[in-house]
């Protein structure tokens, strides 16, 4: 089953933390995970890699983005 989570950034702070810390546990219990964000932080980006956690980013200007921002 794949699940993808998806936060703003990959920076320092706490949720961040438990958003990175759900996927690497999710991903460990044998869920297809990936990791969706908008900004190009990456402090915690090794963290996804080293278990093989797929990182994808929303690039400012897309209609992604764009719509995203509509429905928060």
């Amino acid at each position: 089953m794949k699940k993808i989570l998806f936060l703003g950034d990959l920076r320092t702070g706490g949720a961040e933390h438990q958003m990175v810390t759900i996927a690497i546990l999710l991903k460990k219990a044998g869920f297809d995970v990936a990791y969706l964000s908008c900004d190009e932080s990456n402090f915690f980006l090794k963290d996804l890699e080293d278990v093989g956690i797929s990182t994808y980013r929303i690039r400012n200007g897309s209609k992604i983005l764009s719509l995203l921002k509509l429905t928060i």
